[in-house]
C-alpha cells in the first residue's frame, strides 16, 4: 500500500470527500499518505 501509484489517485479523491469527512479524519489520512510518500521515496534511494 505504502508508495502504491494509487497514493495520486487517493490525493484527488480526497478533496470532493472533505464534505463527508471530519477535519480530523482528512488530517489523519493526509498525514498517513504523506508518510507513505516519503517511504516510496527514501525505498527509491537505497
Amino acid at each position: 500500500m505504502l508508495g502504491s501509484p494509487e497514493g495520486d489517485s487517493f490525493k484527488k479523491k480526497l478533496i470532493p470527500a472533505q464534505e463527508t469527512k471530519s477535519d480530523e479524519d482528512l488530517i489523519i489520512v493526509f498525514s498517513n499518505n504523506i508518510w507513505g510518500f516519503f517511504i516510496f521515496k527514501l525505498n527509491i534511494f537505497h
